[in-house]
């Protein structure tokens, strides 16, 4: 059985899921920056405007490339 295939530079979840880990057990806030793909982006930002608490200049995520769909 081999290991599963991962989306080519895609989203698999791991950056935004670790952004999520670190930013609810930090122990103060801070600045939150990211480049990455575009669906790992929008999973954080929706995250940071949404669930982090964190005031809108406090975090800046961007999307640098869009994993090719095919």
């Amino acid at each position: 059985m081999g290991s599963p295939e991962r989306p080519p530079g895609g989203h698999d979840g791991v950056l935004a899921n670790a952004v999520r880990q670190i930013v609810r057990s930090a122990d103060a806030p801070g600045y939150v920056w990211a480049a990455c793909e575009q669906s790992e982006a929008r999973s954080i930002r929706n995250f940071m405007r949404n669930e982090s608490g964190y005031d809108r200049n406090s975090f800046s995520i961007a999307a640098y490339w869009q994993r090719d769909p095919s």
